[in-house]
């Protein structure tokens, strides 16, 4: 079974003009742990941008994704709804699932964002379908560059199957580069494009998920070379490090004003983020069937979140 804990961050820049729309910029980081960052007491791992980010903003205690896998609770954050709901259970995978994905009936926070006039941003992993049907294009996202399987060589940008998966939009088009540093490349990019309009900027970064690479090394895929070479064991940790820390620098471009805030100590799911984020711009989902609550009120103003039941179903799960 895969055990993948997800760190999410929320950056809200909001104009003087309390009436004005914020710009939203979501930040998904990939296998890291509750322990993977200074943020919560690592002293391996050093994460300076990500400590004023909590320090500066509310740091949750209790925030879970709604699975332990990638493509559920990236379902699940995206749509606002049990991964159950969208069929979407478990793993996307590079080699058996890649006529699979989440269907375009679903209303994306994207597609959400869109009709009050925002403009939406992908950079980084989708994992939410292979083929071009099930492309983030489809979805809201104006756009979207980077990958769509579960993992790419960091430097080569080949997924577990050793096809090239690097996009720009619907097509797949390589560059040259590391992939946390291209993901803050087109982020930085797209804020300065985008400066004079609302814009919600969704980064799914790949980091620090494997294959295990520094920023500066040789690929470990290659086409007609099937596989992954493998890293030593004991270089691991190390590797580790080098790819948080990365992540972390790179997050420390995109931090611009931030308010300062309090410990969280409530639970709070992925699935929740939609209905929140719309009701910071004083919107609902269109949706009918939204599981996930607004938390609003709860980030703002500490109050108490509502008391509900909640599903969750950990056995291992297979996608037909």
């Amino acid at each position: 079974m895969y055990s993948k804990l997800y760190f999410t961050f929320l950056i809200f820049k909001q104009a003087e003009d309390k009436k004005a729309t914020p710009n939203i910029v979501i930040i998904v980081a990939d296998d890291l742990g509750y322990n993977g960052i200074s943020t919560y007491g690592n002293l391996y791992i050093k994460t300076p941008n990500l400590d004023l980010l909590a320090s500066q903003g509310v740091l949750f205690t209790d925030f879970h994704s709604n699975r332990s896998v990638c493509s559920p609770t990236r379902s699940a954050l995206l749509t606002g709804k049990y991964q159950q709901r969208t069929s979407i259970e478990a793993v996307i995978t590079a080699k058996n699932h890649r006529d699979i994905g989440l269907k375009q009936d679903e209303i994306t926070i994207a597609e959400e964002f869109k009709k009050h006039n925002y403009t939406c941003g992908m950079y980084g992993k989708w994992h939410l379908g292979y083929d071009k049907t099930y492309n983030p294009t489809l979805q809201g996202v104006d756009e979207f560059k980077d990958f769509v399987s579960g993992n790419v060589d960091y430097h080569a940008h080949f997924d577990a199957v050793d096809y090239l998966d690097w996009w720009n939009g619907s097509k797949t088009k390589n560059e040259a580069g590391y992939t946390s540093d291209l993901i803050i490349k087109y982020d930085v990019e797209f804020t300065k494009t985008h400066s004079t309009k609302p814009f919600l900027l969704y980064l799914p970064h790949e980091a620090p998920h494997e294959p295990y690479q520094r920023r500066i090394a040789n690929a470990l895929r290659a086409i007609g070379t099937p596989g992954t070479t493998r890293v030593p064991g004991h270089s691991i940790k190390g590797l580790y490090k080098e790819i948080v820390e990365v992540m972390g620098q790179g997050i420390g471009k995109i931090m611009d004003a931030l308010k300062i805030g309090t410990t969280n100590k409530q639970t709070v799911f992925t699935m929740d983020l939609p209905p929140a984020l719309l009701d910071f711009i004083r919107e609902q989902p269109s949706e009918k069937h939204i599981d996930g609550i607004s938390t609003k009120d709860h980030l703002i103003n500490q109050t108490d979140l509502p008391k509900r039941d909640v599903f969750l179903r950990v056995s291992q799960s297979k996608l037909y």
